[in-house]
């Protein structure tokens, strides 16, 4: 036993990084050193004669300071509430051991209950985690720890009962070696199909962001902050990244085999597990991947536990919300006289009901459509599409009176270029709920830029429901006087603002 120890305190992952907010992965020294002490008293005491009393405390106590070391240092995704209850349950132990010294027949009633609803919690966490779709092994780890905790304290008359708690604490503790050597090899938060991968690598002395998805077998997506010519190698594939209009950082689409395999950025290998193949892989090689990565990347970081999202790609269809903002546009110029108005579109379905519902609102308020590039510019394309409208109103080559971009385009990239971009919206980027999503981004993955669909999906994630008041905001990288000019905090326009210009509209 103590030789397992040895080698999980030894067993390190080379080359490869996590993000900042996953640098709390695997176990705490005190947890690997209880490993012997509660397993081995699980599995030896049926063959061993009775241990004394301190024995057994001893155990039994220790095994409990171990949970409660370790629960604090769960990884941020995990539920508040876990984090407390394991707690909880690790300071009841001591709690049994002085009441169990003078009340010694209530305790005995209670305390095989007590370990019966822990080994059921443990036995669902480690199937959640070995054959679920988001379990945490090391949340499973905890859980099995928690359980053998009170296993020392356990006692009973009925030989049946013996029986089945004895091979029960037998059972969970071969399913905590398991546990904590997993953890210990791959994390504590090893890579699970469908579920975008995360990574931090350094490429000669500079150290980069890493996210793939969707992470199935099939054509991935990677993504690579800051940006650079990187040669990426799969069992299968090669690729090297390239910069995208619309996007920060590099982008290369390589295919990955199905299972457990390794993806190599330069130099750097990345594990990677995609499993088996699916018959719904979004499909992110065409200019909108880096939105629907996005996207992708704000379901993971709003979910308390990571399991695959199989929400279709923003572009793929114009959700009623983003419908009603859109026809306020045209609404809102009508009413300050303007009579004609450009749209700017692309051919993916989100973009064509957009430019129909344009078409409607403005006609329904007497505006027309027109190619005259002076007009009022309306934007509703994707990413890269929107990229190039943006730079030539920015240097000129396109003299709208104004850009007026759809609510996905919210971007930094396409927000940086001073085209005079007004954009309608049911949330202020500066409110408590968007800047949580930027906290949680710049937390997860630091090197990827804030978006309305990833904030979108994040907010879906985390339960809540979008706001409907629509309003126009303007962006301005305005020097703010008194500013810091060398804030680094993450912010959905650096060096600007995106701020409310109009207050509630009405979409007609």
């Amino acid at each position: 036993m103590s030789a397992l120890v040895d080698a999980l305190l030894s067993t390190q992952p080379g080359h490869i990084h996590p993000p900042p907010a996953e640098a709390v992965t695997g176990l705490a020294p005190p947890v690997l050193l209880a490993l012997p002490f509660a397993a081995g008293f699980a599995l030896l005491r049926p063959f061993l004669a009775a241990p004394g009393r301190g024995t057994r405390e001893l155990v039994s106590t220790a095994t409990a300071g171990a949970v409660l070391w370790e629960a604090f240092r769960l990884p941020d995704q995990t539920p508040r509430v876990l984090s407390l209850a394991l707690a909880a349950v690790a300071l009841l132990v001591p709690v049994a051991v002085a009441l169990g010294r003078s009340t010694r027949a209530r305790t005995d009633t209670v305390l095989p209950w007590m370990f019966s609803a822990c080994a059921v919690t443990a036995v669902l966490a480690f199937h959640d985690a070995w054959f679920g779709e988001g379990g945490s092994a090391e949340v499973a780890v905890l859980c099995g720890f928690a359980c053998l905790a009170w296993y020392p304290l356990c006692s009973t008359r009925s030989r049946g009962g013996a029986i089945v708690i004895r091979s029960t604490a037998a059972v969970l503790a071969l399913a905590l070696i398991g546990g904590v050597a997993q953890v210990a090899i791959t994390g504590a938060n090893g890579p699970k199909p469908g579920v975008p991968v995360l990574a931090r690598i350094t490429v000669a002395t500079t150290a980069l962001d890493v996210v793939i998805v969707p992470h199935l077998p099939g054509p991935n997506l990677v993504h690579v902050t800051p940006a650079r010519n990187l040669p990426i190698t799969s069992d299968i594939d090669t690729a090297t990244t390239d910069t995208r209009p619309g996007s920060d950082g590099g982008w290369a689409v390589i295919t990955l085999p199905e299972g457990k395999s390794t993806l190599h950025l330069g130099d750097s290998p990345v594990p990677v597990d995609t499993g088996d193949t699916v018959a719904d892989a979004p499909d992110l090689t065409g200019a909108d991947g880096p939105e629907c990565e996005s996207a992708l990347l704000g379901a993971l970081i709003g979910k308390p536990t990571a399991r695959r999202d199989t929400s279709p790609c923003p572009a793929e269809a114009l959700t009623s919300h983003d419908a009603a903002a859109l026809r306020t546009v045209p609404a809102f110029l009508a009413g300050r006289g303007q009579r004609m108005i450009s749209l700017v579109a692309d051919d993916s379905p989100r973009s064509r009901a957009a430019e129909r519902t344009v078409r409607e609102a403005a006609e329904a308020h007497g505006v027309g459509i027109t190619d005259d590039p002076t007009a009022p510019v309306v934007v509703v394309s994707g990413w890269q599409t929107a990229a190039a409208t943006v730079a030539a109103v920015a240097a000129g080559d396109h003299p709208a009176q104004g850009s007026y971009l759809a609510p996905w385009l919210v971007t930094p990239p396409l927000l940086k270029p001073p085209a005079g971009q007004v954009v309608p919206l049911a949330f202020t980027p500066t409110d408590e709920s968007p800047m949580r999503y930027l906290s949680a981004l710049a937390d997860r993955a630091s090197g990827a830029a804030p978006s309305t669909s990833g904030y979108q999906a994040w907010l879906r994630a985390q339960g809540g429901q979008p706001a409907t008041t629509v309003r126009l905001h303007a962006a301005s990288t305005a020097t703010i006087p008194g500013s810091n000019h060398h804030d680094h905090r993450p912010s959905w326009l650096p060096g600007g603002a995106v701020l409310p210009v109009t207050g509630p509209l009405d979409p007609g």
